[in-house]
């Protein structure tokens, strides 16, 4: 089946008038149409339905698809990029316990008010604030009494609700460039994204050139260096590849790691490879944060003026160089 084939399977599938359908017709009939309106791939591809599996596997191909240009690729990465960013800081471990407790306060809370009004009924209600106090006091304790059915579901949910950017990770990795780096490498940290930020991770990779080093996002080195020893082989060569061309000092201790534990022979001999040229990184990187600093003058050297020994001793006080002390 050619892509203009399963392009036509897919957009089948989407209601009449649908702007995405339109566009993916459009495609069909011309695969290098220009299409103007990016609204309708990037409505799909970051929605937040979770059901919506037709629309966001017609807005990826249509967005590998369109001949889009120069701006509109960057506005459609730029939009994903930060909308994978956005999701994998809510994956951090403080957040998902507070999401974990507050859905279980809510379903508590739910259920001991029921519990209460068929207690309470055709019987005189005790004051508001002893309904309210009692109400949070016995969610909160049934929640933490409740952690091990209730936390497990709440990671389960949120690991459900990440799948929904799984198109936009596959989007990132064919229409990024080395910028987009970032968020693919962070993807690899999120264990629903991780597989296809493996797999898009190669074509990254690929693009990055010796000027990339330095330019890349804050995170990209260190969520590389956490995903070292939780890849498969192919993925972890890939991630000592990138370093090679981005990594800094702060790969060395992952690095060193995986050269002593690495998955296979090839890992740890390319991982004993890159150790000298990261450490050359962070004696460079030392070196230049030594470099001299303009001095601040002080009222002692406001003063201080140096004059020629012999000659041109009459010379102006603005035309003079003041010593630095």
């Amino acid at each position: 089946m050619n892509e203009n084939e399963q392009i036509q399977k897919i957009w089948r599938g989407l209601p009449p008038g649908d702007p995405l359908r339109r566009q993916a017709e459009l495609l069909q009939s011309d695969a290098h149409a220009t299409i103007g309106d990016i609204g309708p791939v990037l409505r799909a591809l970051t929605g937040r339905s979770l059901f919506d599996d037709v629309g966001r596997a017609a807005a990826v191909r249509v967005a590998m698809n369109a001949n889009w240009t120069e701006e509109q690729r960057s506005t459609i990465t730029g939009v994903l990029s930060a909308c994978v960013e956005k999701e994998i800081r809510t994956r951090r471990p403080g957040k998902l316990a507070a999401r974990w407790f507050c859905r279980g306060m809510v379903l508590n809370t739910v259920f001991w008010t029921g519990c209460g009004a068929m207690t309470w009924s055709g019987q005189t209600m005790p004051d508001l604030w002893l309904i309210v106090l009692g109400l949070l006091s016995t969610s909160a304790v049934f929640t933490v009494l409740s952690s091990f059915v209730t936390a497990p579901l709440s990671v389960w949910y949120d690991n459900w609700r990440s799948l929904r950017l799984v198109s936009a990770v596959e989007v990132l990795g064919k229409l990024g460039r080395a910028p987009e780096m970032g968020p693919i490498a962070l993807a690899l940290t999120n264990g629903p994204l991780r597989a296809v930020a493996a797999q898009e991770l190669p074509r990254i990779v690929d693009r990055l050139t010796p000027e990339d080093y330095g330019a890349m996002p804050s995170e990209a080195v260190p969520a590389l260096c956490s995903s070292l020893s939780g890849v498969s082989v192919e993925t972890a060569l890939v991630i000592l590849r990138a370093l090679k061309v981005i990594g800094d000092g702060r790969a060395i201790f992952a690095v060193e790691y995986a050269a002593h534990n690495g998955a296979s022979p090839e890992v740890r001999e390319a991982a004993i490879n890159l150790i000298p040229i990261l450490n050359r990184r962070r004696e460079e990187s030392r070196t230049s944060s030594m470099l001299l600093r303009p001095s601040a003058a002080s009222a002692e050297t406001e003063s201080t003026l140096l004059r020629a020994a012999a000659e041109n001793a009459d010379a102006h006080e603005d035309q003079l160089v003041r010593a630095i002390q």
